[in-house]
């Protein structure tokens, strides 16, 4: 039993330490921090509002100013106090060598090596407890004897631990006897045997593998060494000393030998006083000389004792192993050396080419005549940088070897305008203007490449682009062709164009023998004319090859290339109706040509026209020089974000100083900001669902100096590459740019602003795709866009704000990156980003009704639709509608017929308008109306051209603080002046109101009952206006005079003429009664006019709900008061009816009003007419998320008909039903009879039927005994 030991106490312990242990080990005192008094904390304060105050002596201080002044004194207080407290804390330092990692806490018990490293710490720093020299000093073993069993072969195991420090053991030099012969005799090296006689074999470990080397190089170098020792842990290379290797049977001498260098070596290790970890890598390097290297010419090292045995056993046995004969003659001769391995490029290729063998047919289409094209040395350099044309020979081969290539490319990566070069280059179209004829493979130089773009401006700017790029030389192979604008040659080669022309073309030449190669553009967009275009281009490129198969001297294969910004590709990839012969391969041209840093909000605001408000004047106050793009939904928020930016950027403020010395955090001044209330409006923490307000002010957080967190996001770190920028502050040159805005103003952002101005453009997402405005380096996204939304049910047309896709958003990133490196500045948070953005926007195909499409394919005898190869099928209810739609104008056969195209459906087709307007025309062409009609479809075609009110003259908005309490004298001063300024703009805004109407009032003097014939007369009065004799600012007053937009009304001119000289065409006859200047109809023409219309609209029609119900009230309680609030049904039911709601609601859900914009909103409530043809249903979007009120459906009237016109109009149409007769019946003998029947309109479902008229017939008995109208004797 042990003896037992009082345990000792700690104070006793350290009073027999020495003083000066005591005193190191002790911990000074840290000093105390006093915290100041109130006074002091005061005179403080006031000296800091001094301070602030006397920057800006002449702002007059209202109770909300001093509130934030006094939130302003106090944060830079703490901010002091905080800064002061961290800098004591830095001073006061701890030692902290002796502590122990947390990671410890768990641990009981601790290694030789961190027991030995704590030991040397702890006596290092003068803490001793006597048990250190037993863990760092260990007393030296004896060397044994030499005849001792199990000390001299190194077989007994040792207590050391992988991290303990060996004792070296130097052995004297011993004399061995010479060994009697006994068992093992007869070796070369005869075994040491022990004291009783037994050979002793000693134990040898695991050798270590020698690192295989390349055959190329013979000899281990040290670097070989260095990465095999590398590969090894501590514990395997301290076992692979030479003392215990088996090194085989060698002479004594070699023995000897090495055993005397492993002594000294080790001898020398140990006295240099080293640790064991330099004695492992001591010992790699001993073991790294003496291991052979795989590659060297040494032979593997063979045990003799193994072969001897071998030789003896196979004596005993009488047994001769076989050997082979490696000189043989015979096998030298028969020896064939085994075939190289095939190069796996090689065999890749070859597949390709087997594979494009199969799609392409007999051979590889190309053109045989590349050409040269000389650019400026600053093109060239430019083309360089763009990552697409770096991936230029990826690309073309791929165009070479396939029939349909996609090429996928990020926003800036160039494909939009290098491709189509690369291909010119490379021989497509290269000979077009040029004289001679070429066959074979070089027919393709003859033929066009056609590049087709979504919108007409971005076919104009990009082949201006481009012909700029290809230089004086090529400039005039370049061209265009939009709706209204063209500048083709024979000597086009480049031709862009919108979608839309190249179904136009399809049409007259469903080869199209004139291109040898189709580039579609933004496909990722997926419009409607896309998604046909590639749809149909997918059966004529294996039409082509096949007819270039049979036909090589006169046909030639035709290239599809496919480009996306995106890599949504998989509608087409998947799709195997589509692509028959299998995918067509991809080719990523990865990478922006400038990096684009993305930074999101911490917070997503509802109102986030007023969040754009402030983020941009901060941008622009804190970013370096550079454009500055915003991203908006609708003109109204840009007209009025850019009147509230103007007020706010345009007095006092100032924009980013150019100095080179940039101020922030504490630095920086206060700006008209940190004064002004206007900006704070949105601090009522008005987020979205699911995200919480994080900045809460109970939890105090020491920030020293850093800047606000706002202004955090501005501080960009590649201030550098945005290059030299002037002195001074930056003034803001707000432009805007949406769809409506002349032509003239867009242009207006692709030019530099003034000096010393920052270019600020507040767009919708019109500059989200192919458009490349100079300088724009920061974009300001909200994340949101107005969309159309088409109903395919009721057709209903909802104009909703919602999320743009994740697609959406990267297009509006890479805004920033085109010419140089950008920011993008996202008004949402990620969390918002990633849970309520859908990946890709849905495509048009599926959200716009399809009637010219399905007349279009029905022209090109694809009489079943359904089996279109669609890259994304179309809903089934969606081409019922179509082809119900068709079968009402007349366009197309009945069931019977196959749904086949009909001869008007033919003559429609010739228009390149919607299938009702190509029917307004050919029924005003009989009736000798034609020149009117032809305005009115022309209007009806473009759309939106009258200006509402609310839009008329956009004022400034108004200061937010409105009507705010203060006892100051100043404050009284102020609210006379706000009211003031509202009296008279209101006095301004009554004025402005008069005058609207007045104008619109004139516009319908002709009929008060007609929205069709007020259109008519803006589209006669405007071109009155832009007659040659007059001046081209007579267009431009006459618009703003009648509330009229500009852009649209010119392009009702441009259509206007396009069908004039289709018209003249087609019907020679009339083309001399079209005149530029419109004369006043008559009123026989205006009430023909009328009735075209309602034709081509026969199924949208709307009657007075009071007409299908006795009471007066339609169901809602009380009477109407206003036009606008009497209530109509329309033929097709407009939504499905809740049944749990109360019955005044499920008749507002039944029922349709009349639209604000309508001349006939300004009737009177008795003045309202039973009949309305429309031209579309329309929704408002609920006005919040969470309204209970539902929004009412408004129609947007056409003209007002009788019911006996709407019963003539819809004779010959599945919509008109014929009832039973009325009164007395004339027998007429021979099966036939004369009565009155009741004649009624009936929906196209069959779910609502109107009561019309009563018609006098003559009917005949038919086969299956019911009776026909023969013919109408009296309507």
């Amino acid at each position: 039993m042990a003896k037992y030991v009082p345990r000792e106490r700690k104070h006793k312990r350290l009073a027999k330490r020495p003083q000066n242990q005591v005193q190191a080990s002790a911990q000074p005192v840290p000093d105390e921090i006093i915290p100041e008094t109130k006074t002091e904390r005061e005179i403080r304060r006031t000296t800091i509002a001094e301070e602030v105050r006397s920057q800006q002596p002449s702002s007059q201080v209202s109770s909300k100013k001093r509130k934030r002044l006094d939130k302003y004194v106090d944060t830079k207080l703490r901010k002091e106090e905080n800064l002061e407290l961290l800098k004591k804390l830095a001073a006061h330092k701890v030692d902290t060598s002796l502590l122990q990692s947390s990671k410890k806490l768990g641990r009981v018990l601790e290694t030789k090596r961190e027991r030995f490293s704590r030991a040397l710490r702890e006596k290092s720093a003068g803490i001793d407890d006597g048990r250190h020299d037993e863990v760092l000093y260990e007393r030296r073993r004896e060397m044994p004897s030499v005849g001792e069993d199990g000390d001299g072969d190194g077989s007994e195991d040792n207590d050391y631990g992988d991290d303990d420090e060996v004792p070296v053991i130097v052995a004297p030099a011993i004399q061995h006897p010479k060994p009697t012969p006994g068992f093992g005799s007869g070796l070369k090296r005869p075994l040491e045997t022990n004291e009783s006689g037994q050979p002793v074999i000693k134990k040898r470990k695991r050798r270590r593998k020698a690192v295989p080397q390349s055959p190329s190089s013979p000899e281990y170098s040290e670097d070989d060494e260095v990465s095999a020792e590398s590969t090894y842990d501590s514990e395997d290379l301290s076992e692979s000393g030479d003392e215990n290797e088996w090194h085989g049977f060698g002479s004594d001498e070699e023995a000897e030998a090495k055993d005397s260098s492993t002594s000294e070596d080790e001898l020398e290790d140990h006295d240099s006083g080293n640790s064991s970890t330099r004695e492992g890598s001591k010992d790699q390097e001993s073991d790294s000389e003496s291991a052979p290297s795989a590659g060297s010419d040494r032979k593997e090292r063979v045990s003799a004792f193994k072969q001897w045995a071998n030789v003896q056993r196979n004596t005993a046995l009488d047994f001769t192993p076989s050997a082979l004969p490696v000189d043989s003659a015979a096998m030298n001769a028969d020896f064939k050396p085994r075939q190289p391995s095939p190069d796996p490029f090689v065999t890749a290729q070859a597949q390709m080419n087997a594979r494009t063998s199969q799609t392409n047919g007999a051979r590889i289409a190309r053109p045989s005549a590349a050409i040269t094209i000389p650019r400026s040395e600053e093109i060239q350099a430019a083309r360089l940088e763009l990552p697409v044309v770096q991936e230029e020979q990826k690309i073309m081969e791929a165009i070479h070897g396939n029939p349909i290539v996609i090429v996928c490319g990020a926003t800036g990566s160039g494909k939009t305008t290098q491709v189509p070069q690369m291909m010119f280059e490379s021989g497509y179209g290269s000979q077009i203007g040029i004289g001679g004829t070429l066959s074979g493979l070089g027919m393709q130089s003859k033929g066009i490449i056609g590049v087709t773009q979504p919108r007409r401006v971005a076919a104009t700017s990009v082949a201006e682009r481009v012909a700029t790029e290809l230089g004086p030389k090529y400039r005039n192979r370049v061209a265009h062709q939009v709706r209204y604008d063209t500048n083709v040659s024979r000597d086009t080669a480049i031709k862009f164009m919108t979608d839309g022309i190249l179904l136009r073309e399809i049409s007259q030449d469903f080869l199209l023998s004139r291109y040898s190669a189709i580039l579609i553009d933004e496909a990722h967009e997926r419009s409607v004319n896309t998604d046909i275009l590639i749809g149909m281009l997918s059966r004529i490129v294996p039409l082509r090859e096949e007819l270039a198969t049979e036909e090589p001297e006169k046909h030639y294969p035709l290239k599809l290339v496919i480009m996306s910004a995106t890599l949504r590709v998989a509608d087409f990839v998947k799709n195997t109706r589509l692509f028959q012969n299998g995918p067509p391969p991809i080719v990523e041209a990865e990478g922006r040509q400038y990096p684009v840093t993305v930074h999101f909000s911490r917070r997503t605001q509802r109102d986030y026209a007023a969040e754009t408000v402030e983020k941009v004047a901060r941008g622009h106050r804190k970013l370096p020089p550079g454009g500055i793009l915003v991203f908006l939904t609708s003109q109204v928020e840009i007209q009025s974000v850019a009147n509230t930016l103007k007020a706010r950027l345009g007095g006092g403020a100032t924009g980013f100083a150019g100095s080179g010395r940039r101020m922030i955090g504490e630095q920086a001044p206060l700006d008209m900001d940190d004064f002004d209330d206007r900006h704070n409006r949105r601090r009522d923490n008005d987020y979205l669902d699911g995200e919480e307000d994080v900045d809460s002010d109970s939890d105090i957080v020491i920030t020293g100096l850093d800047p606000d967190a706002d202004d955090q996001e501005f501080q960009v770190d590649d201030y550098a590459l945005f290059g030299p920028s002037e002195r001074g502050a930056l003034k803001p040159h707000i432009l805007p740019l949406y769809a409506a805005l002349p032509s003239a103003q867009q242009l207006r952002v692709f030019q530099p602003p003034p000096d010393g101005s920052r270019l600020i453009v507040l767009a919708t997402n019109v500059a989200e795709t192919s458009l490349t405005i100079p300088g724009i380096r920061y974009v300001f996204d909200c994340g949101r866009a107005k969309e159309k939304r088409y109903d395919n049910v009721n057709g209903v047309q909802i104009f909703e704000i919602d999320w743009v896709s994740q697609a959406s958003a990267s297009q509006r990133t890479g805004r920033a990156g085109r010419t140089g490196p950008g920011h993008c500045y996202r008004l949402y948070s990620s969390a918002v980003y990633e849970r309520d953005f859908a990946e890709h926007t849905v495509p048009e195909i599926l959200r716009t009704p399809l009637e010219s499409t399905v007349l279009q394919l029905k022209s090109m005898e694809i009489d079943n639709i359904v089996n279109f190869p669609f890259p994304t099928s179309p809903d089934a209810v969606q081409l019922a509608q179509a082809e119900r739609l068709l079968r009402t104008l007349g366009a197309i056969g009945s069931e019977k017929d196959g749904r086949r195209i009909t001869e008007l459906g033919r003559e429609v087709m010739g228009f390149p308008v919607n299938p009702r307007f190509g029917k307004m025309l050919m029924l005003a062409q009989r009736n000798s109306v034609l020149q009117y009609t032809v305005a009115i479809v022309a209007g009806l075609a473009v759309g939106d051209l009258f200006v509402p009110e609310a839009q008329s003259v956009p004022g400034l908005l108004l200061e937010d603080g409105r009507g705010a309490e203060s006892d100051d004298d100043s404050d009284r001063d102020v609210r006379h002046d706000r009211k003031l300024a509202e009296s008279e703009a209101h006095t301004a805004a009554q004025h402005r109101h008069q005058a609207y109407t007045r104008a619109h009032a004139t516009l319908s003097r002709w009929d008060d009952q007609s929205d069709v014939l007020k259109l008519l007369t803006a589209v006669a009065v405007h071109a009155d206006a832009s007659g040659p004799s007059k001046p081209i600012s007579a267009a431009s007053k006459i618009c703003a005079d009648y509330y009229l937009r500009e852009k649209g009304m010119s392009e009702v001119q441009q259509l206007r003429h396009q069908l004039h000289n289709i018209v003249s065409a087609r019907y020679p006859a009339a083309a001399g009664t079209i005149t530029d200047a419109l004369p006043v109809p008559s009123e026989k023409e205006r009430k023909m006019l009328g009735q075209v219309v309602a034709a081509a609209y026969i199924d949208q029609v709307a009657i007075r709900a009071d007409l299908l119900h006795d009471e007066t009230t339609g169901g809602f309680g009380r009477k109407p008061r206003r036009a606008g609030e009497v209530a109509y049904r329309t033929l097709v039911p407009t939504a499905d009816v809740d049944k749990t709601l109360a019955p005044q609601e499920q008749e507002m859900q039944r029922s349709v009003f009349v639209h604000p914009s309508s001349v006939l909103a300004h009737l009177s409530v008795k003045e309202m007419p039973g009949y309305i043809v429309y031209s579309h249903l329309s929704r408002a979007a609920p006005a919040t998320i969470d309204s209970g009120k539902i929004p009412r459906t408004r129609i947007h009237p056409l003209t007002a008909v009788s019911a006996q016109v709407l019963a003539a109009l819809a004779e010959g149409t599945p919509l008109l039903e014929m009832g039973k007769p009325i009164g007395k019946i004339e027998e007429l003998g021979g099966g036939r009879r004369q009565c009155w029947v009741s004649m009624s309109l009936k929906a196209p479902s069959g779910s609502n039927s109107w009561p019309l008229s009563a018609w006098k017939v003559v009917q005949r008995k038919g086969k299956r005994g019911d009776w026909e109208v023969e013919k109408v004797v009296a309507r």
